[in-house]
């Protein structure tokens, strides 16, 4: 095998015209040394599948460079280049190549725009020998379910093709006209029902249709650009008679199929495929089922929101939205205005008061923004005082930014009370009016209400999104849409969603990086110090010659448990699900390392005596893996149970599970709670904590049996042009989760 002449010049010794990717002369050199034999222009596969073909050494620590190759020649539709390399990837390192190709994305069809078919030719060609090559079962698998989801490919391209087309016949109209259908829906607080006709509205929730509008917006950007131009006017009446809905059901359709990939690239999620139906499913029931689960808990955790509020206004709370809808009963003649030149529609013009000044830059608390604080602290683990003062860029503090958060929800539910009195009979003029567009001089000064002049900019920064920006585009996170010379807000998005974690998760800065301690290590050692003296956290020490970091260690009796406390963002979809899995793995391999280790009674002593613990070996010991945003809980890796931080802190504090049902109600001095059902169950197997009970609970799946349990079967299935894509996962049965908790006789 020869060397190409240069790194710059297609590599026409392998036979192959118009390669537009290279391999870098120190990369070639490997192949030919390590596998000499193989021709320049001909088939690897046969010949690496001979046994007397063993793997070349030497590639061991490039199997991610020879993916990568692989992959521009897949982009530039080289299947023969792509094959050859990936071939000789899993003959290096199988489960490495594995690994990378899921990491890279190579056979997702959404990284080429679609186009499906030079990728299937490939995956075809690799199972085709897969026996021949000695792949293992679970990448036989991964290529099997891969080659099924691609044969929706055609399918897909078709719905990605129909959205270009669209947004070509509508010119200037689409984007503001996908914007304005988008936020309609946050104003009207549209939940969706999962299991819902997924050809309507209906089955999806408003942020799916935000991030449907966002895939929009991105391919509007892609194709021309993003700007003035598409700011002025919207289609109102297609919008009204239900077009855009329609339209953005189809890129909702597009983002499952993606998701689809990434959980067969992430999670080795089986797909099968049956004429034209495609069944997307777990390797495992317990990995949907913790992942919903996760998903399921957070939404329980925000349940009590709503009451926590009524009752916080009835014992004297300021409310924002209160605020907002009395100064709209008592001055909405002089803010709002309807005009009906050159067409009619709503305009709002906000005074610049001292009052509403002074009331947007108010240092403390609604009762809206207090919930909202009290569930970031949670999540976080830190407090009101660091949180208030964490700086996500230099000079801009969280309050900076609630401010900026209260003028927006401020405005939109001002301008609620006028849109939803008027959606039903003139849906076009509340279509028209909705996302108000501000020169974007004007908008500074409109932000200056909530921040002094110097900040603005820093603001801005961050919450604004422009034609040609690298990164994710998603209007959630950043809600403001920059042109030249004007832009454009969809205020209710902007005023509703979860700012300080989507602001955090783009600017990859969190408040528990600025904190004084660890607060989720903190908590739990806390809670654990309260039973028994011997606890340690954030301990790190050398072992056997082996250094270990461990969050949390206790010993409680007779047993000794090991805590890995794992960070990371919540997850809004299974995109960004990746990471929370990534860092669950990684903490099942620090605890297997530890255990590993403790393994010798002596080097247990060891640990034992330098702790200044005057212990005898421990009878067992347990592992558990703490997720501190939730997700995963009941999830077991490699023998090490998966636990929520604030469920595993209140079972070592309490024990006790707390069932309520409510509702709210009108009363003669406003809303009101109205409980229907409560009780309190405990879990302890005595009046205060024992290592049996902990036991039970991480390691036996005590609690996480009944969770489980409480779980039932659901498919959700979408219609993509001729094909169906179903996932079977699952949902809460409340009933059924109620009657196992609640206490005999009751």
């Amino acid at each position: 095998m020869k060397q190409p002449p240069s790194r710059t010049v297609p590599m026409l010794a392998l036979g192959w015209d118009q390669m537009a990717y290279v391999i870098d002369d120190a990369l070639w050199r490997l192949i030919n040394a390590a596998y000499s034999h193989l021709p320049p222009d001909g088939d690897w596969l046969p010949i690496l599948a001979r046994p007397v073909t063993k793997p070349g050494a030497g590639l061991k620590k490039h199997v991610g460079k020879l993916v990568d190759a692989a992959a521009a020649a897949v982009h530039d539709g080289e299947t023969k280049a792509a094959l050859n390399l990936l071939a000789l990837a899993f003959h290096v390192n199988a489960e490495e190549a594995r690994a990378k190709t899921g990491e890279n994305g190579l056979f997702r069809a959404s990284k080429s725009d679609f186009r499906a078919t030079h990728i299937a030719t490939v995956v075809a060609g690799l199972l085709g020998h897969a026996r021949a090559t000695e792949l293992p079962d679970p990448i036989i698998e991964y290529l099997r379910s891969t080659g099924n989801l691609l044969k929706l490919g055609a399918a897909v391209s078709r719905l990605h093709k129909s959205l270009i087309q669209f947004l070509s016949r509508k010119k200037f109209l689409g984007v503001k006209s996908i914007l304005a259908y988008a936020d309609a829906l946050f104003m009207l607080e549209h939940s969706g029902k999962f299991y819902a006709d997924k050809n309507t509205v209906q089955g999806y929730t408003k942020e799916d249709i935000a991030e449907a509008a966002s895939f929009i917006l991105h391919l509007q950007d892609k194709r021309g650009g993003v700007g003035d131009v598409d700011f002025g006017f919207s289609d109102d009446e297609a919008i009204s008679d239900g077009l855009y809905a329609k339209i953005l059901i189809k890129a909702c359709k597009i983002r499952q199929y993606c998701e689809a990939e990434i959980l067969i690239d992430a999670f080795d999620y089986r797909c099968e495929l049956k004429k034209r139906a495609a069944s997307i499913s777990a390797p495992y029931p317990e990995l949907e089922q913790s992942i919903k689960l996760g998903y399921i808990q957070a939404e329980m955790a925000k349940a009590a929101a709503p009451f926590i509020r009524i009752q916080g206004i009835r014992q004297g709370e300021v409310s924002l939205i209160s605020v907002a809808n009395e100064i709209y009963q008592r001055s909405s003649d002089q803010i709002v205005e309807r005009r009906d030149f050159p067409t009619p529609r709503y305009v709002f013009t906000f005074p610049d008061a001292p009052a509403f000044r002074d009331m947007i830059r108010y240092d403390g608390l609604t009762i809206e923004e207090k919930i909202y604080v009290q569930e970031i602290t949670s999540d976080e683990h830190t407090n009101w005082e660091e949180l208030r003062d964490f700086e996500l860029v230099p000079n801009l503090t969280f309050l900076d930014l609630l401010k900026v958060h209260r003028l927006f929800s401020f405005i939109s539910r001002f301008n609620a009370n006028t849109f939803k009195a008027n959606i039903a009979e003139e849906p076009d003029v509340v279509y028209r009016s909705l996302i108000p567009v501000f020169r974007n001089e004007q908008f500074r000064r409109v932000l200056e209400i909530a921040l002094p002049a110097e900040k603005v900019d820093d603001a801005l920064r961050l919450l604004t999104w422009k034609s040609g920006d690298v990164g994710v585009l998603d209007i959630q996170y950043r809600p403001i849409i920059e042109g030249p010379t004007h832009l454009m807000v969809p205020m209710n998005i902007a005023g509703t969603a979860n700012w300080y974690r989507n602001l955090t998760y783009t600017s990859k800065r969190r408040v528990i990086e600025d904190a004084k301690e660890e607060g989720a290590s903190k908590a739990l050692a806390a809670a654990l110090a309260g039973e028994t003296s011997w606890v340690r956290r954030e301990y790190k020490t050398k072992l056997n010659g082996k250094t270990i970091e461990v969050d949390v260690l206790c010993r409680l009796e007779d047993t000794l448990f090991v805590f890995e406390c794992k960070h990371a963002f919540f997850p809004c979809n299974r995109f960004e699900l990746r990471t929370s899995y990534k860092h669950i793995q990684t903490a099942s391999k620090q605890l297997t390392r530890i255990v590993d280790l403790l393994q010798a009674p002596k080097t247990e002593l060891e640990l034992y005596k330098r702790l200044g613990w005057p212990a005898t070996p421990a009878k067992s010991i347990v592992t558990c893996i703490v997720s501190c945003n939730g997700m995963f809980p009941g999830l077991r890796l490699n023998g090490h149970p998966v636990r929520r931080i604030s469920e595993l802190v209140n079972m070592i504090e309490t024990g006790d599970i707390k069932f309520m049902q409510a509702r709210t109600i009108d009363t003669d001095t406003g809303p009101d709670a109205e409980v229907s059902d409560a009780f309190v169950h405990s879990m302890w197997d005595s009046d205060k904590l024992t290592a049996s009970f902990l036991i039970d609970y991480i390691k036996n799946d005590k609690l996480n049996n009944i969770h489980f349990d409480s779980l039932i079967d659901v498919d959700i299935q979408w219609q993509i042009d001729d094909f169906t894509l179903t996932l079977h996962t699952y949902a809460m049965d409340p009933e059924k989760a109620a009657t196992a908790f609640r206490p005999a006789g009751e």
